[in-house]
């Protein structure tokens, strides 16, 4: 007594419509009798059959009902010490100082950046008066102008660095 399609098909680990389509193109036939509208099928002569009758080159292994193969346990083991051994490695670069984290990285150097562009922006108001005792008495306009124009060429500066730095952040 055989199995009927559905049966075949799992014990294969196909789809029972890849076991009709067997059917229908004669590649089961020795293994294959039709009781009304069922199908007995010997399970060991469907296999010799299937295999002498299959061309693997015309299969299509990427149908919905295709089964994903998950890893052995071996495999997986051997996955999960890789990437144990790789953390274990980033671990030992960070502690040596090979590695650091990159938000500490960032801050810092916005923090450096920031007195940095602090004390470029309070160099005009430092300056103009020390220019005013070098030139001599100047009005409190050309003060403010010559304050005006070294802010607005600090500001310049700055602008500068930050466009070009924009593209390295």
């Amino acid at each position: 007594m055989g199995v009927s399609i559905r049966q075949y098909a799992k014990e294969r680990g196909c789809s029972h419509e890849a076991v009709r389509r067997a059917i229908a193109a004669g590649r089961l036939k020795k293994a294959v009798k039709k009781k009304g509208r069922n199908y007995d099928i010997d399970i060991s002569k469907a296999n010799e059959e299937w295999e002498l009758n299959t061309d693997d080159t015309k299969q299509n292994n990427m149908g919905s009902q295709a089964t994903i193969k998950s890893p052995s346990l071996t495999q997986a083991r051997a996955v999960r010490e890789m990437y144990a051994a790789r953390l274990t490695q980033l671990e030992f670069e960070e502690k040596s100082g090979l590695l650091c984290k990159v938000a500490e990285v960032k801050l810092e150097y916005f923090q450096k950046t920031r007195i940095a562009r602090d004390a470029l922006l309070n160099v005009p108001v430092r300056v103009v008066s020390e220019l005013g005792g070098l030139v001599g008495d100047i009005t409190d306009q050309q003060r403010h102008d010559i304050l005006q124009l070294l802010t607005k060429e600090v500001n310049s500066a700055l602008e500068q660095l930050a466009e070009e730095d924009d593209g390295t952040s």
